[in-house]
């Protein structure tokens, strides 16, 4: 293989791995909010205290923890926060999935909207950087992507409900997959530059 084509599957292998991060959080945050009715049967919860679990606590949460590691990736990089931000999804949606009650649950889901924001919000930061003249091609990848995620959501849940499953195994197949995700973007080459 001549060294162009190297290059060239490289650079393939690379944007493709990120803009997959799109649907696989799409994906993947919305098995909590598809599956909340059973979630709050699950636990005999209060409509209003499953929105205060769902949405109002880990978003608050994020809003105050995000910052500073946001400005760790300035300073380190953003592929070793990527990888932590994928890998924090991947045992907060499996710890979400094993919840044994809603403080377990919802502890998971605090922890998850931080590596929500690094894993996926960083991801989509360094596929930009890497390719500034395709940026608008990529974006329309990405949110392509991102719209393919949240189709397949409710196809997902009811697939594994029909199945004899709940929601609690389709938060530990999204943890399985942020976990796998993790994996194939630390083995993915990486483009040199000083933003990774």
């Amino acid at each position: 293989m001549t060294r162009a084509g190297f290059l060239g599957r490289r650079v393939f292998r690379f944007a493709w791995v990120l803009v997959f991060v799109a649907l696989l959080d799409e994906l993947a945050s919305g098995v909590p909010f598809v599956g909340a009715p059973e979630i709050r049967g699950s636990f005999e919860l209060a409509y209003g205290t499953t929105s205060v679990i769902l949405l109002g606590l880990p978003e608050l949460v994020s809003w105050v923890v995000e910052p500073p590691l946001f400005l760790l990736s300035d300073r380190y990089g953003k592929r070793p926060m990527i990888l932590f931000g994928l890998v924090l999804l991947g045992l907060a949606f499996i710890a979400g999935g094993l919840a044994p009650n809603a403080w377990v649950f919802g502890a998971a889901l605090i922890a998850s909207f931080p590596g929500s924001g690094l894993g996926v919000a960083l991801s989509q930061a360094a596929l930009m950087d890497a390719y500034p003249k395709r940026r608008d091609a990529l974006m329309a990848r990405w949110t392509l992507l991102g719209e393919v995620g949240d189709l397949i959501t409710p196809i997902m849940l009811s697939t594994i409900m029909l199945a004899g499953g709940s929601w609690r195994g389709a938060m530990i197949i999204a943890g399985i997959t942020f976990l796998l995700q993790a994996i194939a973007t630390a083995r993915v080459p990486w483009r040199t530059g000083p933003s990774f």
